[in-house]
């Protein structure tokens, strides 16, 4: 019942933020497309604030501030812009208020479980910033981020019933994605910005440490960690090469290494394709996710 009220607030709240954002002004161009279009953007607090509710709900207060926290650096970044380096630095402060819902202090590998002791209350910011930088890195294109990480929460979902625990926390998560995604889906009607997608391996992550799966929740991120580590070589200056290009109706890469690149100088493929592939890939490391917890 309530993944319903969420899905439901999460379609009427990206309905009308999306139609404030575009009487202030706040549009960005819809880059991969043959034709000039404009979309509203920062639309993902849509889907951030109904999660949001729930998890004060919950009573999981300090996740609460943890993924408030990230929302205003995105939105700041949105409508202000921020360095890269500050980011990272607003979004490790802003997971350390998720340090006081930590109870064990060890993470399961699988294979063995280590006890990190103190040095885990470190990890624990790091963790909230890896994963937000991540899935904001790994977007740019019509439902990209959104659907990724959809199915990203929903292999953790199916994870966390495996091992026996509730999934409560993050099935109205997964809904209120899904209500966005009709909106950002391709061709998208908004953006997300880097209000939602900072969002989305905030929630992921933060999940992960609370319900003491973080090998199994950066399985599921896979695909936007390893799109992070490629825009690290490039020290994350991907605009300076210009943008994907269209030629044909197939895209053109600029000439450095990312997830996206990749696929596209590889296989002739439009924007939904590509997002396909993207997305058959988020699966794919979403199902080792499962395997894996059946040996948790």
């Amino acid at each position: 019942m309530i993944a319903i009220i969420v899905f439901i607030s999460t379609l009427i709240l990206t309905y009308l933020i999306g139609k404030y954002m575009r009487s202030i002004g706040r549009v960005g161009k819809d880059l991969h497309k043959p034709y000039d279009v404009y979309l509203p953007e920062s639309c993902g607090i849509a889907f951030i604030i109904p999660y949001m509710v729930f998890l004060l709900y919950v009573h999981e207060f300090y996740f609460f501030i943890t993924l408030g926290l990230i929302c205003l650096t995105g939105l700041y970044d949105d409508f202000r812009g921020i360095s890269h380096r500050n980011k990272v630095i607003l979004c490790f402060l802003a997971g350390i208020p998720l340090i006081f819902s930590v109870e064990n202090r060890g993470i399961n590998f699988i294979v063995s479980e280590i006890d990190f002791s103190y040095l885990y209350y470190i990890l624990v910011p790091i963790g909230i910033t890896a994963a937000a930088n991540s899935t904001n890195i790994l977007a740019g294109f019509n439902g990209e981020a959104v659907g990724s990480g959809i199915i990203a929460s929903s292999a953790l979902a199916i994870s966390i019933i495996v091992i026996g625990e509730d999934y409560s926390i993050i099935l109205p998560f997964i809904a209120s994605l899904i209500a966005f995604l009709l909106f950002n889906k391709y061709p998208s009607k908004v953006f997300p910005g880097d209000a939602g997608t900072l969002g989305i391996g905030c929630v992921i992550a933060g999940i992960g440490i609370l319900y003491k799966m973080e090998f199994i929740a950066a399985v599921c991120l896979f695909p936007q960690i390893l799109e992070f580590l490629l825009k690290l070589k490039v020290r994350f200056s991907g605009k300076s090469y210009g943008p994907t290009k269209i030629e044909n109706g197939v895209l053109v890469p600029p000439k450095y290494l990312s997830v996206a690149n990749f696929l596209t100088s590889h296989f002739h493929l439009d924007e939904k394709k590509l997002v396909l592939y993207i997305w058959t890939i988020s699966a794919t490391f979403g199902s080792i996710a499962v395997c894996l917890s059946f040996f948790y």
